[in-house]
């Protein structure tokens, strides 16, 4: 499988087997990395304010991010000195670990958007867990012990896909079960 523009936000893609949708998860894990932060240390910024930081980074090879931030997002997570173009379904858990909650927010330029955010990520506790994949934040949950756990998704659907295998195999025997049951009193069995 050949995908392109996986960074983008709008990204979708179908799989043919259950082999060629591990194949994709195998690629995706070896695209992502989780970053553990001070949540009080993360800082959303307009995109427009770092544009020239995150064009140079994306000029060794994320081609496209930018473009598909501005598009979309239009913002960047700051971690200590690094840039990160924030993916839309980053947003919820942003505003989640921030503490914040509510429509009103959207209504704000993006600017004043990210200072709001920022003053509520200064006083958030805890630790963050920053998922980054394909060269955007995907996810920002809580680090603490007690908080997100990371789970290996190619082991996850491995389990799911190897029992729905069992489970089909269960259901077709218990069809034949319900056909063979009433076929045998005509056979005289």
């Amino acid at each position: 499988m050949k995908e392109t523009k996986i960074y983008a936000d709008e990204f979708c893609t179908t799989f043919a087997s259950t082999t060629e949708m591990l194949e994709f998860l195998a690629e995706r894990a070896k695209q992502s990395r989780w970053i553990r932060k001070p949540t009080r240390m993360l800082k959303l910024v307009p995109l427009e304010k770092e544009a020239e930081t995150i064009e140079e980074a994306c000029e060794k090879g994320l081609e496209g991010i930018v473009e598909d931030t501005e598009k979309n997002t239009q913002l960047v997570l700051k971690v200590n000195k690094d840039f990160y173009p924030v993916r839309d379904c980053a947003i919820h858990t942003i505003l989640k670990r921030a503490g914040i909650n509510g429509t009103g927010l959207k209504k704000l330029e993006k600017a004043t958007y990210a200072k709001v955010v920022n003053y509520c990520l200064q006083v958030a506790k805890g630790d963050a867990l920053i998922k980054v994949a394909d060269g955007k934040v995907s996810a920002v949950h809580g680090g603490d012990d007690h908080d997100y756990c990371v789970l290996d998704m190619q082991t996850i659907f491995n389990m799911t896909s190897d029992y729905l295998h069992i489970l089909r195999e269960v259901l077709i025997w218990r069809a034949l079960e319900v056909l063979i049951i009433p076929l045998c009193p005509l056979c005289g069995l």
